[in-house]
């Protein structure tokens, strides 16, 4: 599933993007809080996520809908990114 387009405007943009995560690997290149630009290799593949740093429970109570949690490969550690400021999306 390499250069999938996936429109970032769409009203299922979360959904898509969560489809594409536990399917594999994306790069996802969205501006930070700061106002600098970050580009980040994650996943929610569970095959790619070292089993210690898998979560506990599937949910979370105080979920915001604009925001996703993903697992950064390079870094190894889970991170999260608000939907509305994404730049592009890359599948690997």
């Amino acid at each position: 599933m390499t250069n999938d387009k996936i429109n970032i405007s769409s009203k299922t943009l979360r959904e898509d993007l969560k489809k594409l995560l536990l399917d594999g690997l994306i790069e996802v290149n969205f501006r930070k809080n700061d106002g600098t630009y970050r580009k980040m290799n994650c996943t929610l593949k569970s095959s790619l996520i070292p089993k210690n740093l898998m979560p506990k429970s599937k949910s979370s109570k105080h979920q915001n809908l604009n925001v996703l949690v993903v697992f950064d490969v390079d870094v190894n550690g889970w991170r999260s990114f608000n939907l509305n400021k994404i730049k592009y999306v890359k599948t690997k």
